[in-house]
């Protein structure tokens, strides 16, 4: 068989009927436990390595490679049907008659889903490519022992081809808790589609949406994720390549923005409105990005009516974000939590602590029983903050003293998750006035609800301890170079987990601090 006497996608039957009758290289079932879809144009530098890096997946399963081929002018054809002559078994040929167009290319996607028959799905861009031979068979592993998840992703590294930039982790903010579908609107879980299987939960029929032109990698995450949640393994095993040549790594900045604000206000119609708070509060934040960034490091200006356009955008959706959320700031309001408190109306501490500072905070000592003795437990609520230098952040802090130097301390902070359950505990001794910086230093992000650690810097040993009553303790190892240290307890937004938000009511029960010396000291 010749390149030239490829059918069309339009008779990708018989196309596959074809190759099935091929005796099969793994498994027992003519039908593959993954089906990995390679979407091609003019990849004739890259195809090559892109099929290998599928071929050499170590897996106890049958696994197919359906190409589907846009009707390059380069030996992009003639290279895929090398490989399906050495391969007739697993490279499946889906050539297009003609070429369906750069600027619409999910109508490829699209068609290329049809095809699609294994129980599971990768994506994988001609461009492309896997580093790992055990990427399929520890992705497969885990949704085949976990049937509420939809999604198995891993980190995927950013290569340029032109080395204008070293390579680096895409869009990486470190170990990542399972996410939910909210959590993948608001972007707080996201990987490139080159690290991502999904579990085939269209059998083979995919939503039409998937051929308009605003149906990226992200409505494809968020479509497959309402079926089920999303799991992350922090491995790196692909590659994504940007040159000259690829869609979205050429696109220009400011079109790059329009396309993602155009696409969240079209996926959130596409799926009837359901979960319209998570996307109000992904495009708000993304219109506050934007309006953010225009002109600064490098990134263009917008014009008058792009101005225009992104601030009207941010106020409608701020505007019913806020009608929404009146209710909970009555209820607030009438409980007086509505408003920071002040640090010399925190409570009292022993003659060794003091409190340092609270930002965004309203702590109300709470009746009942303590969770370290002398320390009152405290309902910490993230209020409305107009200090300038709390910078939109919501925390407390205490400072110990009358430690031995340069001796390493376990640091311990209680807290019980409410409304919220991300927090960053932060660790530091005091400035050296030499070099404007403390001697020891360090954070860590952690999820109570998951008891696990979203990163951590600076800190060793972190963990977090959980109790019947729903209490977590959250312990790190830090040294002291002056007999003082200051622990820092924030609260992060869930949705991305940063510490710079506005506070909208989230709550957390904060039981005290408690600092030992190292039993290695």
């Amino acid at each position: 068989m010749t390149a030239n006497s490829v059918p069309s996608i339009a008779d990708q039957t018989v196309v596959a009927s074809a190759v099935s009758s091929a005796p099969l290289k793994r498994g027992t079932s003519g039908r593959p436990k993954v089906s990995v879809m390679i979407i091609t144009y003019n990849h004739e530098k890259y195809i090559a390595q892109a099929l290998e890096s599928v071929l050499m997946q170590q897996t106890d399963f049958h696994f197919e490679i359906n190409v589907i081929e846009d009707a390059s002018t380069d030996r992009t054809q003639e290279i895929v049907m090398r490989y399906v002559r050495q391969y007739p078994d697993i490279v499946k040929p889906f050539f297009n008659a003609k070429n369906i167009g750069f600027k619409v290319t999910q109508k490829n996607f699209y068609r290329g889903y049809l095809t699609l028959t294994g129980d599971y799905l990768a994506i994988l861009e001609g461009d492309d490519y896997w580093t790992s031979p055990h990427k399929l068979q520890k992705q497969v592993d885990f949704l085949e022992a976990n049937p509420d998840f939809a999604l198995c992703g891993h980190n995927t590294i950013k290569s340029y081809e032109d080395g204008s930039q070293e390579p680096h982790r895409f869009l990486y903010w470190g170990q990542r808790a399972d996410a939910t579908v909210e959590d993948v609107i608001n972007l707080r879980s996201f990987f490139h589609t080159t690290g991502i299987l999904y579990r085939n939960v269209f059998n083979g029929v995919p939503p039409r949406q998937f051929r308009n032109k605003w149906s990226c990698d992200i409505f494809i995450m968020i479509a497959h994720a309402v079926h089920g949640k999303v799991h992350h393994l922090d491995e790196d095993m692909a590659v994504y390549r940007a040159h000259p040549g690829g869609r979205f790594s050429s696109m220009k900045m400011v079109d790059s923005w329009f396309f993602n604000i155009d696409g969240l206000r079209r996926y959130n119609a596409w799926l009837g409105y359901r979960y319209w708070r998570s996307f109000a509060e992904s495009i708000k934040r993304y219109c506050e990005h934007v309006l953010n960034s225009h002109g600064k490091d490098g990134a263009a200006r917008l014009t008058l009516f792009q101005w225009i356009k992104v601030r009207t955008i941010w106020a409608f959706y701020g505007t019913i974000l806020a009608a929404s959320r009146m209710p909970k700031h009555m209820k607030l309001w009438r409980e007086g939590v509505l408003h920071p408190t002040r640090l010399a109306q925190l409570p009292a501490l022993s003659q060794s602590e003091r409190w340092d500072l609270i930002w965004g905070l309203n702590a109300k000592v709470m009746e009942g029983d303590e969770i370290l003795p002398g320390r009152p437990v405290m309902l910490l609520t993230a209020a409305w903050a107009r200090d300038s230098e709390a910078q939109q952040r919501h925390a407390i802090s205490q400072r110990i003293v009358g430690l031995k130097p340069n001796t390493p301390y376990r640091v311990s902070v209680w807290a019980h998750p409410i409304s919220t359950s991300k927090l960053q505990l932060h660790v530091r001794d005091c400035v050296n006035p030499e070099t404007g910086a403390p001697g020891n230093e360090g954070e860590a992000r952690c999820d109570l609800s998951t008891s696990s650690v979203i990163m951590a810097n600076g800190l060793s040993s972190v963990e977090i301890m959980s109790t019947s009553a729903g209490w977590r303790r959250v312990s790190a190892d830090v040294r002291t170079a002056d007999g003082q240290l200051f622990v820092y307890l924030g609260m992060l937004r869930g949705v991305d987990n940063s510490h710079a938000f506005e506070g909208d009511g989230e709550q957390l029960l904060f039981g005290g601090v408690e600092v030992a010396e190292h039993p290695a000291a």
